[in-house]
């Protein structure tokens, strides 16, 4: 099992318009950090099967 390290939340915006623009930048930090993960054990395998 691989884990990568922590992602912080950022705080929560008072506004409705603010909170879902907030929300995406998690996202795509999660996104970005499982891609590189991904990445990184398949480069280390010989095979693309375990």
């Amino acid at each position: 099992m691989t884990l990568g390290e922590p992602i912080p939340a950022p705080r929560r915006p008072e506004s409705y318009a603010a909170r879902s623009a907030a929300a995406r930048l998690p996202c795509a930090a999660s996104q970005a950090a499982v891609q590189a993960l991904v990445d990184r054990e398949r480069r280390r395998r010989d095979t693309p099967f375990w």
